[in-house]
């Protein structure tokens, strides 16, 4: 996009959009195919082969049979609760089973034998063992986080930090659910003792005394930016959703802060591209009561890459997981964190891009 396209669309106001309706967002003829014709690498000349790949359907069994390709989303005045049967016009746009047949083919295996040299079993015997819910996320990494580091956030006690934990330099993952959702999978997949979750929402949070904080308390030198969800949510203290020229400014203010790598001169940023949310009740709604729909994701994210570019530090990067989360993006249970089996793939990829290579 030419700069000056890009300054006009920055100007773009989004908040009285409202998306198309998702019914119409679907094939469900049984003569419809999608073809893919050429696997498009990301992987340029001056990097390391990643470990990249795409979600298969694996299970060509008689239980999911003919599927249509069609968005998953909650109509509007459904919401379900404790032993309800939904209704048909319900059940069926919000149905979850068919994202069951789909699994993760990496491209090859090699970069997992050079992963598990970082792996360590704590003995958590860490699973993911049923549906995404927040809260019940929130405590199991808040509980882990206490028996492993003495701590969460920068409330820590290294005395009774658990035997086993070093202190070598950690990746602080900045953010708030989706961050945390992430340091569960992390720790289930054994790689957990080397991430921190550092709770942040805004952009505004992100200053030179928080990261200060975090390098001198929790010994973090790599940060992994996650903020966006709440800047584009429904809440924000009445102030509805960051405009896309605020969203830019605060974030260019964020990676241009030099006293942030004045701390030391190991630090580095990483801005994490955000998760697509599914188009629930509030975001499906005209007009939208929640702007977290994926023309705004996408729109963010744009930002954030650009902003790297155009930043040509060489102590800030972006971290896109998009090629891991967005062919799932409508599979939430919640309509809003990423499926456990998400989540771990993409856990797995922020861990090789910062410890391996």
């Amino acid at each position: 996009m030419r700069e000056t396209n890009f300054t006009k669309w920055l100007e773009y106001d989004f908040k009285n959009d409202c998306l198309e309706d998702p019914a119409s967002n679907q094939l469900t003829s049984s003569s419809s195919a999608l073809t893919i014709e050429e696997e498009v690498s990301r992987v340029t000349d001056d990097k390391e082969q990643l470990p990249e790949g795409r979600w298969r359907m694996e299970d060509k069994s008689a239980d999911y049979g003919y599927m249509p390709l069609r968005t998953r989303y909650q109509p509007q005045g459904c919401w379900p609760s404790a032993n309800e049967v939904l209704p048909v016009r319900c059940a069926v746009p919000m149905n979850e089973t068919r994202f069951k047949a789909f699994n993760f083919v990496w491209r090859n295996d090699t970069w997992w034998e050079k992963l598990k040299q970082y792996q360590l079993d704590l003995g958590f015997n860490l699973e993911f063992g049923g549906l995404a819910v927040g809260r019940t996320t929130e405590n199991r990494v808040n509980e882990v986080e206490m028996r492993a580091h003495g701590g969460t956030g920068l409330d820590v006690d290294s005395s009774k930090r658990m035997k086993g934990i070093s202190d070598e330099s950690k990746i602080c993952l900045v953010g708030y659910s989706h961050s945390y959702h992430l340091i569960y999978a992390l720790w289930a997949n054994k790689l957990g003792h080397r991430f921190i979750w550092a709770r942040a929402r805004y952009p505004s949070d992100l200053s030179t005394e928080f990261f200060e904080q975090y390098y001198h308390i929790r010994n973090c030198t790599t940060f992994v930016i996650g903020v966006g969800q709440w800047s584009a949510a429904a809440v924000n203290g009445g102030r509805g959703p960051y405009s896309l020229m605020q969203w830019r400014d605060e974030m260019t203010s964020v990676v241009t802060n030099e006293d942030i790598f004045k701390i030391d001169g190991e630090i580095k940023l990483f801005l994490r591209s955000i998760h697509h949310n599914p188009i629930g009740i509030t975001i499906g709604k005209c007009q939208p009561s929640n702007w977290r729909s994926p023309p705004v994701i996408d729109s963010y994210n744009m930002i954030l890459e650009k902003i790297v570019s155009n930043v040509n530090n060489s102590r800030l990067d972006y971290l896109d997981t998009t090629f891991i989360t967005k062919p799932l993006w409508d599979s939430s249970h919640d309509w809003n964190h990423l499926p456990h089996k998400v989540s771990s793939v993409e856990a797995l990829f922020i861990a090789y891009v910062l410890l391996v290579i």
